[in-house]
């Protein structure tokens, strides 16, 4: 039998003590339904490789030709927009039509990873997973755990969540708008604003947040028959369109 010395604490404490070392809000995180989420993200990359090798007969070959198979549609115009920013002449100012916070996002991103489709499905992954975990925590305001895990479950398998992988808007769109409805719901209006305009600044689809959040101002009004004036933030919204 192994004693322990006096001098060492006991193991429990000294992992106790480990995990303290780690930033509370890491450790608060859903590792599982984040783990979840990536696995997904991976067979949805590994069956899309497969399906376009065998469609094309061809193989991909490389891992820039791999970036090149998701660099495409609306995704070839945002990562040129980080690239090179807004033109004021020639083709590229037709570009003004793309909202500017996915290419902002791509952008500051490359000045790490250094290439831009590479940062551009970094961003893409990082707010899917938000929107996960968004999504969970906004469900669970109303149901279960388990309720909530399925609410992400089927999202995120739902055929037209592939645009949460790819290089498009999308994500970060739906990760700010369940963001804002959670702080709506949370009473957390300046922040429910906020996020509504970062929304409109990705798409012009955030605009309906603004009916919607009025909605939830009325049900909050009629629950507690008291006036908010924090309920003007939802005009903070539309800020995002002339942002």
């Amino acid at each position: 039998m192994i004693e322990q010395r006096e001098d060492e604490p006991p193991t429990n404490q000294a992992q106790e003590r480990e995990q303290q070392s780690v930033p509370l809000f890491i450790r608060r995180l859903d590792w599982k339904l984040i783990g979840t989420i990536l696995a997904i993200k991976a067979l949805f990359y590994l069956y899309g490789t497969q399906a376009y090798q065998v469609l094309t007969n061809s193989s991909i070959g490389s891992f820039k030709n791999w970036l090149a198979l998701w660099n495409r549609w609306d995704a070839v115009h945002y990562v040129t927009l980080a690239e090179n920013g807004y033109q004021a002449t020639g083709e590229a100012r037709f570009l003004i039509v793309f909202y500017p916070l996915f290419p902002w996002l791509t952008r500051i991103t490359a000045l790490v990873f250094r290439n831009y489709v590479v940062s551009a499905l970094i961003v893409v992954a990082l707010a899917s997973i938000a929107a996960g975990l968004l999504l969970k925590q906004l469900v669970k305001l109303d149901y279960s755990d388990a309720v909530a895990d399925r609410a992400v479950w089927f999202l995120f398998i739902f055929p037209g969540s592939a645009a949460l992988h790819t290089p498009f808007t999308e994500s970060v769109l739906l990760a700010l708008a369940i963001g804002s409805f959670l702080a709506a719901r949370k009473e957390r209006w300046p922040v429910a604003g906020l996020l509504g305009a970062l929304a409109c600044l990705s798409r012009i689809n955030g605009l309906v947040l603004i009916p919607a959040l009025v909605v939830e101002a009325g049900h909050q009004y009629w629950t507690s028959r008291r006036w908010r004036w924090a309920w003007l933030w939802i005009g903070f919204i539309g800020l995002g369109v002339v942002g």
